[in-house]
Parts: structure tokens; C-alpha cells; sequence
């Protein structure tokens, strides 16, 4: 019979009779290998046992190193069929581990035996609607790592990152269950588990994360990580390597050769700390306490780090220095330095020896490397270093706002072996990746224990805590500079003392410049175009009643060269024009011309530095508006000139007041 004609024939017969079929990775390898559930008469098979052939009475074999002598049984009664499993055997339908409620077979079901052997079982009789109609291997692998592990296997709204940890795990999870039953074969003492690691878990700052293999020596406790391609590479070696065990070939191969061997003397990494940097955004220090998680995201001991400013030499800055930046954007175009300290780790785990960290910042290739601290779980690093940025950019700015850098603690393993035990071979421990039912979930249960944002939050509050401590400081002095200039009636101060009062970085030099506003002069028309000792005069924001600003009341504040209450003297012409209003009382000129005179004064600016002006404007509106008509040889309003000469002849030379110098 040629193949074409077979082929035709078992299609028709596939359209008839109820048969499994199997799945591979390969598309071009399913269904390649069909079992008719039939006996040789074409009637109905009562009893399908399958197993690995070594036991009489197997009806289909199947090889692998997790599939029994007899595996399971597939059964026939009026035209239904049911799957019942031997006990110490894995099968799964669609998914899920055989029991009696899952045992009765129905079209397109998935079927795993053991930890590779993926069937389809087809009843063309069955005329149940099937939710799946063209099951794939991809499928299979899906809705198991999605039932048994807890994951979410769906393609609903999935990231890229998400879509590429879900096909490692389809790929990853059937190789660690057939590693496990191998290894218990061989005796190698070894079991694997299904880890998934963050960035952060794997000490990174960038990256997704990924699905990784721990092996673990059951005897001496040392653990080994492998991503993912050394992993399926030495599951390849182990499956060859059983081949040849159910071959009868020796497989004692030295340990280059030995796809179960690692390095027990390799340096391990025991966890990570990611330290934040908003602090320095704001050239303030940042020290703390923060966990050391491992991969699993549980903390297995704490670091004390720190990140401080300081100048390119590695001095730190204190309050005096005042660095303090209200705002992160000022740093552009200045230099940026840090000093990171990494103190001391404590509670390490005691299967740890010549512990070290190493980390790098920013744009740094290489790692740097504290000094080995060996046989101790409370390790005193004393590490220190500056990290200088250059001069600020909005990129280097914009790190610091955001940005973090991750410390890795590293070590040696310590050989945990019992005393006085013995070698031999070891079954798989309960506590393994295989639970009973057949089920495998990651060892660290796709749950985080550690939050990274939690902590990022955490930093971040406690640096704008620590700015609005800052800020809440300045605030007080100046509260303090207003209160001192209302006790003394002072109306102007000038920019350079607000300044030093404003930047003052301790309560102490803030209090020494407050003590000089009795001593700020309160006119703005001495030489220098309203400029005392070399500083602009700008008014303090003090409440004053109506009766200062329309002039109704004696002075009291010394506005616009006006005295002062208690016998002061104002600026030029200030005596004539208390003169001036007194005639215009006695004489009964009491109209609005004189309010709004008054206040003009009170309001008018001080151009190119006018002295004495606000005493010529009133000179000025009295000879317009008061004068009689004057006669031949006479002069109008002498006495104001008069008294104005002698102002001048009487002026004292301004007084000068330094702007407060911070120490």
C-alpha cells in the first residue's frame, strides 16, 4: 500500500473513530502520531492502558523520564469515555490534574502525561459543542502555567514586556518539571524551581522581568540561578543524558560534562537596595535604613546608605555652606557632586561568607566594589565615595528628581551539608516546585512581598519633608523681619537685607541681619536716587490706616520724606510743609484741592533721585491756588523759600547701613 493511500485512509478513519493525537512545538510535528482507541476489528477498545512499556498488558507507550511503568488507564462504557491515573503518576486534562470530577473525556481535550507527552483526545461522535476547536501546543502550555501556577495567560491588554514573561513561561515550565523527574531518575540531588525576577530583584535598573531557574543542591543547600537559554541548553544535555540511562548506557560523566554540576564556590548574589536621589536634587542628605530583598522580593536583611552633598574633594556641606535649592532646576549649569556612603548590612542570612556590594550611578560603566567582609552577618562596610557629575544639565537634573541607583550584595555560600550524613539518592522534597496533583508554581509564588514604589514613595516623602522644613524656616524669618519692622515703624528695607534675611541658613545669622532693620533709614531721598548703603529701598508689606496715606494724622510711618513720630527728622522741606498745612487751617482752606494734594505726595514716585520734591510741588500749588495778586517789586511765598535754604544749609549727610554679612 503506497503512503498516499494510507494517509487517505487514516484521515477517514479519523472522521470516524475515537483516537489522541499529539502536540509539539514544532507545527510541523502535531499530529504526527495518532492512536486509534479501537481494537484490530475496528470495535470499541474497553480499556487503553498506557505506560513507559516495561510493564505487560501496555497498550500505547510513551517515553520520558516522568511517565510509570503504568501510567494511566483511558476506559470505554456506552459510549463514554473516562481517564483514571495509576498513583505516583502526572496527568493532566486540559490543564488541570485528573480526579473524579475532571476524569470523563470530552472532544479536543488537552491531555499531558508525565511532563512532555501532550495529546489531544478526539470523539468524532461526540456532538457536544467544544469551546476549543483547534487545540495547539501553545495552548496547552498556556492553560497550564494558568491554572496550576497562578498566572494570567490571557492576551487581553498585555504589554509587550508581558506578552515575551508569557511565552517563557510557556516554554520555561514544562522543562523544570521533566529537569525534577530526571534528576530524581539519576539521583543528582538536585531540584529546580521556577523563579520570576524583577529588574530590581536581579539588582538592575532597567530591563522587564524575566523567568529564571534555581537548582538546588538538596544535600548541601547551594542554590545556583540560570535565565533562561543555560537552562532549556542543559535540559537538552539532561534529556540526552536519560536517553542513555533507559538505554542501559553509563552516565557517570565528569563534571564538565555534567549538565546538573555548578560551581559551589561561585559568588551568589544575596539581594539588592535601591537608593533614590530626590534628596540631592535639593542638595540635601539623605540617609537611611532600607531592606535587602532577594528574589523572591523578601527582605533578608537592612543597609545603612546615605548619598550627601559635598564639593568635588568630598567635603560635606553643611547648613552654613547655605547649597539649599528651592527649586532642582537651578542646579543646570552648576557643578553637581555626592558623596555615597554605604555603612553597614545587618541580619544577613548565616549560610553567607566574604559578603561585598558593588553598585554604579548614572552613566557608569563599571561596578565599584566595597572591600570583602568575611565570616560575619552584620557586615561593617565603612564604604565611601564622591560622584561627580559635571556641571548640572536638565538630563542630570532629571535623574536626581527621578532617578535611583541599586546596590548589590554578593557572597560565598557556605557548604550546609549535615554532619556525619550520607550521600544516596534523594527524592524531591515536598517543598519542590512538583506538588501533589501534579501542579507547578514559581518557588516565589508570582507574588511581590517587596514593593519598589512603596519605597521610592517613602524617599520621596522625606525629601519634600525635609524641603518643607526648609521653606517653612525662611518663611519664619521673614514672618520675624515684618514683626520687627512694624515694632519700629519702619515702612522700608532694602532688597540686599531682605535677601540676607530670606537666605539666612541658620535661625542664628537669620536673627543677626533682623537686628539691623532699627538701624535701616526709613527715607528714600538721600543720595543715590533712593539707593542706602548701595541697596534699592523697597517697601514692607505692614498694614496702615487711611489716615497715614490721605495725611489727616501726624506722621508715623516717615513716607515719601515726611518725620517720624517721637521728634524724628524726615528729608528736605518737611518742616515747611507742616507749615504750609497749618496756614491752610488757620486760613480755612480746608477743600479737596488740599486732600488730593496730600495724597499725591503720599503716592508720587521717586525719579533720577529727586530730593525734597514733594516741599516744591507744595510751594508750587500754594502760589497757584493761595497767593494774592502780587505788586510791583514784591515776591510771593518767601517765607517757603526762605525756609527751604535753610533746609538745605541745615541737611545732615545721609547715614549709610551695611547690608548683613552672613558668616
Amino acid at each position: 500500500m503506497s503512503s498516499y493511500k494510507l494517509i487517505a485512509e487514516i484521515n477517514e478513519k479519523k472522521k470516524t473513530y475515537p483516537h489522541m493525537y499529539n502536540l509539539n512545538s514544532d507545527p510541523q510535528m502535531t499530529g504526527r502520531i495518532i492512536h486509534f482507541l479501537v481494537k484490530s476489528d475496528s470495535t470499541m477498545d474497553d480499556e487503553t492502558i498506557i505506560g513507559n512499556g516495561k510493564a505487560e498488558g501496555t497498550d500505547l507507550t510513551l517515553r520520558g523520564s516522568s511517565i510509570t511503568d503504568m501510567h494511566c488507564k483511558i476506559m470505554h462504557k456506552d459510549g463514554v469515555f473516562t481517564l483514571e491515573t495509576f498513583p505516583n503518576a502526572r496527568t493532566l486534562r486540559n490543564g488541570k490534574p485528573v480526579t473524579a470530577e475532571t476524569k470523563v473525556l470530552k472532544n479536543n481535550d488537552r491531555l499531558l502525561f508525565g511532563t512532555s507527552q501532550f495529546y489531544v483526545f478526539c470523539n468524532p461522535k461526540d456532538t457536544t459543542p467544544s469551546k476549543v476547536t483547534d487545540p495547539t501546543f501553545e495552548m496547552a502550555q498556556a492553560e497550564i502555567a494558568e491554572k496550576s501556577g497562578g498566572f494570567d495567560m490571557s492576551g487581553n491588554n498585555k504589554s509587550r514586556d508581558e506578552s515575551l514573561l508569557q511565552q517563557d513561561l510557556i516554554e520555561i515550565m514544562p522543562g523544570v518539571e521533566e529537569a525534577n523527574s530526571i534528576s530524581e531518575a539519576l539521583g543528582k540531588q538536585r531540584r529546580f524551581d521556577l523563579v520570576i525576577v524583577s529588574p530590581e530583584a536581579r539588582g538592575e535598573m532597567t530591563g522587564r522581568t524575566e523567568v529564571m531557574v534555581k537548582m538546588t543542591d538538596i544535600e548541601t543547600k547551594h542554590e545556583w540561578f540560570w535565565n533562561r537559554q543555560k537552562f532549556l541548553d542543559r535540559k537538552c544535555l539532561m534529556s540526552e543524558l536519560f536517553d542513555k540511562f533507559e538505554d542501559g548506557v553509563d552516565v557517570n560523566v565528569p563534571q564538565d560534562k555534567d549538565p546538573f554540576y555548578d560551581d559551589p564556590k561561585a559568588d551568589f548574589h544575596i539581594g539588592s537596595v535601591k537608593m533614590w536621589l530626590q534628596s540631592i536634587s535639593y542638595m540635601l542628605e539623605s540617609s537611611e535604613t532600607l531592606d535587602i530583598t532577594d528574589f523572591k522580593g523578601s527582605s533578608v536583611g537592612k543597609m545603612a546608605i546615605g548619598a550627601y552633598p559635598c564639593d568635588a574633594k568630598g567635603k560635606e556641606y553643611t547648613e552654613k555652606d547655605n547649597k539649599f535649592v528651592e527649586d532642582p532646576s537651578k542646579l543646570v549649569g552648576v557643578p553637581v557632586d555626592f558623596k555615597v556612603k554605604i555603612l553597614n548590612a545587618r541580619g544577613l542570612p548565616n549560610r553567607f561568607t566574604d559578603v561585598y556590594c558593588k553598585y554604579k550611578v548614572y552613566l557608569e560603566e563599571g561596578f565599584t566594589q566595597s572591600k570583602v567582609m568575611k565570616d560575619t552577618i552584620n557586615p561593617d562596610f565603612n564604604h565611601e565615595r564622591v560622584i561627580s557629575l559635571g556641571a548640572g544639565t536638565p538630563e542630570i537634573v532629571e535623574f536626581l528628581k527621578t532617578g535611583a541607583f541599586t546596590v548589590q550584595i554578593w557572597g560565598k555560600q557556605k557548604d550546609m551539608k549535615p554532619k556525619g550524613g550520607k550521600g544516596g539518592k534523594v527524592l524531591v522534597p515536598k517543598t519542590s516546585t512538583v506538588v501533589p496533583g501534579g501542579t507547578i508554581h514559581a518557588v516565589n509564588d508570582n507574588v511581590k512581598r517587596f514593593d519598589p514604589e512603596k519605597v521610592k514613595i517613602m524617599m520621596e516623602v522625606t525629601a519634600l519633608k525635609k524641603r518643607q522644613e526648609k521653606m517653612e524656616q525662611k518663611l519664619a524669618h521673614m514672618q520675624k523681619m515684618i514683626a520687627v519692622a512694624e515694632e519700629h515703624n519702619k515702612r522700608k528695607l532694602r532688597t540686599a537685607l531682605i535677601k540676607d534675611i530670606y537666605v539666612a541658613p541658620t535661625n542664628d545669622q537669620a536673627e543677626k541681619c533682623i537686628k539691623l532693620i532699627p538701624l535701616e533709614q526709613d527715607s528714600d531721598d538721600e543720595d543715590g536716587g533712593g539707593i542706602v548703603g548701595g541697596s534699592k529701598v523697597v517697601g514692607v508689606v505692614i498694614p496702615q490706616n487711611k489716615q497715614d496715606i490721605s495725611g489727616g494724622e501726624a506722621d508715623k510711618g516717615g513716607v515719601d520724606g515726611k518725620g517720624t513720630k517721637g521728634g524724628k527728622k524726615g528729608g528736605d522741606g518737611n518742616k515747611n510743609s507742616d507749615e504750609e498745612s497749618k496756614k491752610k487751617k488757620d486760613k480755612g482752606h480746608k477743600g479737596p484741592d488740599s486732600d488730593d494734594d496730600s495724597k499725591k505726595k503720599e503716592v508720587k514716585g521717586h525719579n533720577g533721585g529727586r530730593r525734597g520734591s514733594h516741599s516744591s510741588d507744595s510751594e508750587d500749588e500754594s502760589k497757584k491756588k493761595k497767593a494774592p495778586p502780587s505788586h510791583k517789586g514784591g515776591r510771593s511765598g518767601s517765607h517757603s523759600s526762605d525756609s527751604e535754604d535753610e533746609s538745605k544749609k541745615k541737611k545732615a549727610p545721609p547715614k549709610k547701613s551695611s547690608a548683613c554679612v552672613l558668616l
